[in-house]
């Protein structure tokens, strides 16, 4: 048998030619409730080891579920973006809590977005503790810096940015 009448790879490598397996999808009610659980604490926000032990899951729960409670929470995170009000919008600027970004469209968040919204609430701590015009300016630069990574238009940011000063600028 020559070199040229046999496939590159070898006659048995068929799993080079069969389609990829579709992705598992994470499904609740089959999963372990810690599993759940972990996955509920993923969103909202304990990513890290240490972040999951100190929200009440063992190591060994950890290294168990970590990686279907990580596909269940990205699959929460895709269902759970609806668009947000103007008025909710206004107060969470208000607030300015990571965890609680504005969605105006309903869509998740980009890393542009993501990066500027924790600028904007660093930026709002720091004008909480020591309250001086500069501060405020950052503030508003950073809060307009975020909604220009956003899927929003001239309008409504501009409104949300000025309600939002107007309420910063009346706590002197």
């Amino acid at each position: 048998m020559n070199a040229a009448a046999t496939p590159t790879g070898g006659a048995d490598n068929l799993s080079a030619r069969m389609p990829p397996e579709p992705p598992q999808i994470a499904d609740p009610d089959t999963m372990h409730p810690r599993a759940v659980e972990l996955a509920i604490a993923i969103r909202e926000g304990a990513t890290t080891f240490r972040a999951m032990i100190n929200a009440g899951f063992t190591s060994e729960e950890i290294k168990d579920f970590h990686e279907p409670a990580t596909a269940l929470a990205r699959t929460f995170l895709a269902e759970t973006f609806t668009p947000d009000r103007l008025s909710e919008m206004v107060e969470k600027a208000r607030v300015a809590s990571p965890a609680h970004m504005p969605h105006p469209k309903g869509k998740p968040p980009t890393q542009a977005m993501t990066v500027a919204w924790n600028r904007y609430c660093l930026a709002l701590d720091a004008y909480r503790l020591d309250s001086w015009d500069g501060q405020l300016d950052r503030c508003e630069a950073l809060l307009k810096a975020f909604f220009r990574h956003a899927p929003v238009g001239p309008a409504v940011a501009g409104y949300v940015v000025g309600a939002a000063m107007k309420t910063m600028g009346a706590r002197h």
